[in-house]
């Protein structure tokens, strides 16, 4: 009985261990900001400023990291063109207003490798990172086509949803951590060279993001 008790003990010690030793070396938390230079492509005007998304990061011996992060952001555009149709036709003498609205969920996983240059304990660490980060974004586009001439005729036209490319992207990133009680901000500035398939980000992307993990 005695015997049963010790192996009880020593597996409960083991596993408080393993949970503190855990704690140490995983972090979880949401990471958001915003997009400061008009990183978004100019076209999809009608975008939200800024990305958040929950972060994961596991910590490595010597002052190394590695994160990774599932960052959101809300896109959108609306283009209006004018013209009249040439030739014999139903419409000709009309003015044809075509007004597009595209909007899509735009979705990034970048994968850091990161440097602390602080022991852990300190109360600050600046850090440096590099990695990738892929995209990819559902839209969805109507289009209203509104013809203006003795009668009104409005030629309204919904497509399917569908998904985008994925992208991929080189991205270094730089900032410090801060460590309050059990909770730590991070806030940093990235980078993000996309390739020629960059829509609907910027080939070169820039973002200002502030962590919160513990």
């Amino acid at each position: 009985m005695r015997k049963h008790m010790a192996y009880g003990l020593l597996l409960i010690g083991y596993l408080l261990s393993v949970r503190g030793a855990s704690a140490q070396w995983i972090s979880f938390g949401v990471k958001g900001g915003g997009i400061p230079f008009g990183t978004a492509n100019p076209a999809v005007n009608d975008s939200r400023w800024y990305l958040v998304g929950p972060s994961v990061e596991f910590r490595l011996p010597a002052g190394c990291a590695v994160e990774a992060d599932a960052l959101y952001q809300r896109i959108g555009s609306t283009f209006t063109s004018a013209f009249i149709p040439p030739g014999p036709s139903v419409l000709t003498g009309a003015t044809t207003l075509v007004n597009t609205q595209s909007r899509g969920n735009s979705w990034q996983f970048p994968i850091l490798g990161k440097y602390y240059f602080r022991p852990q304990k300190a109360g600050w660490q600046p850090f440096v990172g590099t990695g990738f980060a892929f995209g990819t974004t559902w839209f969805h586009q109507q289009t209203a086509t509104v013809a203006s001439g003795q009668n009104l005729v409005q030629f309204p036209l919904s497509q399917p949803g569908h998904w985008s490319d994925t992208n991929l992207g080189a991205m270094v990133t730089a900032g410090a951590r801060y460590r309050i009680g059990r909770w730590a901000f991070s806030p940093e500035f990235r980078y993000t060279y996309w390739g020629a398939n960059s829509y609907p980000q910027r080939q070169n992307s820039t973002a200002l993001l502030m962590g919160i993990s513990f």
